[in-house]
């Protein structure tokens, strides 16, 4: 890093293998985007992969989603994932439930059809 100007050199960075990952890991719902906004679709399809992951985990298509293991994921703070969670269950994207003694937060994708 150039200490000066803030800058990474450009041969530190092949942003052709960032853009081909990106491109493979899902592709987003450009409508969809601009009603919800960019953060809750980033977690709304991050929620689709863990679903994809945990399925048939739990019961009525509840998955476990703890507050590190999505950090993890979209790298947002806690108190950011429950203003983002409540945006996309305020849409009607997802349903969440608090389960067992200590509280773990289980999160259901509700069905929509892209």
């Amino acid at each position: 890093m150039n200490i000066k100007t803030g800058t990474l050199p450009s041969e530190a960075i092949d942003f052709t293998d960032i853009k081909s990952f990106h491109k493979e890991k899902y592709s987003i719902n450009k409508k969809l985007a601009q009603i919800v906004g960019g953060d809750e679709i980033i977690l709304y399809y991050e929620l689709k992969e863990m679903e994809k992951y945990y399925f048939g985990t739990y019961k009525d298509g509840y998955f476990k989603c703890d507050v590190k293991s999505l950090h993890d994921r979209i790298f947002k703070t806690p108190y950011k994932q429950k203003l983002l969670i409540n945006r996309l269950k305020n849409f009607g994207l997802i349903d969440v439930k608090f389960i067992g003694m200590p509280k773990s937060r289980h999160i259901k994708i509700l069905e929509y059809i892209e």
